[in-house]
Parts: structure tokens; C-alpha cells; sequence
């Protein structure tokens, strides 16, 4: 609590708990059939152990000056953005493995369309996400700042990494 405000310091908290609590029961959660009408539950599932919100909180440090009242409605955007780009970028080289026990895969599954789909929504939906991120956190120019920083530092390094084979796509 010495570098962040409680609300922060307990939602990082709460985000990180959430995090560790559903990770304990991936391995229960993960045979389980899918019912299509729990649609929401892939989001809950990577709502959960994605801990977005907790990336999205801690920039915002009691030192940074940023007035919680100037972010707080952008975080529902910002945890999907960090939970849905690592997604996005990660969906090539989960597609190259074979793995299907994911949120594309069970969102496809969900909304009886192909992973591929989901992609191309997926990416629509993050420049959506982007840009209303962008219009919230305006009225801010030190957040908006931080969290333009985040964002090119979270791309970046996806993009740096061999083990997304981002490189084999010649971006």
C-alpha cells in the first residue's frame, strides 16, 4: 500500500487471488464440455486468469499523481485489450501446436463460428477498445500518456518474442 491507493492495491490483489484460484482449477475446468448456453464463460475463464486488470493497474502508482476518477471507467477496456492482444498475438503459434483449450477456441465454440472468425473480430473489437481507452483517458493527458507507453512496451514485446513465431509471419 506504499505505492499504490487501496482501491489499486486491492483490486491487483483481488485480480492476482482470482488469478491463482481459477489456475488451480484449470485443470478441472478444462474437461469439461462446453455448453453453449454459459456463452459468457470464456470470458470468465479468461477474465479470471488473465489478470488484466492487475497489468492495468499497475501503472497507475500513487507517485504518477493520476486521479483514480481519471481511469476508472476505461478498465473494463483496458483488461479486455491486455487479456485479448496477448490472445490475438498468441493465436498463430497456438494454431501451429494444435491447441484449442482457449478463448478463441471456446468463444468459436460458443458462437458456432471458426477460431479464424473470432480472430478477425477479436481484432476489430481491440481497435475498438483502443480507441475508447484513448477518448476516456484524454480528458487525462499523464494516463493517456502512461498507457500509450503500455500499450507499444506490451506489442513490442510479444512481437520480440520467438516463442509467439510472430516472425514467421514476416509482420
Amino acid at each position: 500500500y506504499d505505492h499504490y491507493d487501496i482501491f489499486v492495491m486491492n483490486t491487483i490483489l483481488t485480480a492476482t487471488f482470482d488469478f491463482v484460484n481459477l489456475s488451480c482449477m484449470e485443470p478441472t475446468v478444462e474437461s469439461l464440455p462446453l455448453i453453449r448456453e454459459a456463452g459468457s464463460f470464456p470470458w470468465y475463464l479468461r477474465d479470471q486468469t488473465g489478470v488484466g486488470k492487475a497489468f492495468t493497474l499497475f501503472m497507475f502508482t500513487k507517485s504518477s499523481k493520476i486521479a483514480i476518477t481519471d481511469y476508472i471507467q476505461a478498465i473494463p477496456n483496458m483488461n479486455y485489450w491486455i487479456c485479448c492482444v496477448n490472445d490475438f498475438l498468441s493465436f498463430h503459434k497456438e494454431e501451429l501446436a494444435g491447441e484449442t483449450g482457449n478463448y478463441m477456441h471456446n468463444r468459436a465454440y460458443m458462437e458456432g463460428i471458426t477460431a479464424v472468425q473470432v480472430h478477425a473480430d477479436m481484432g476489430r473489437e481491440l481497435l475498438e477498445k483502443q480507441a475508447s481507452i484513448h477518448t476516456i483517458l484524454a480528458k487525462s493527458p499523464h494516463a493517456l500518456e502512461l498507457w500509450q507507453i503500455w500499450e507499444r512496451g506490451y506489442i513490442g514485446w510479444h512481437l520480440a518474442q520467438d516463442r509467439y513465431k510472430l516472425k514467421d509471419l514476416d509482420l
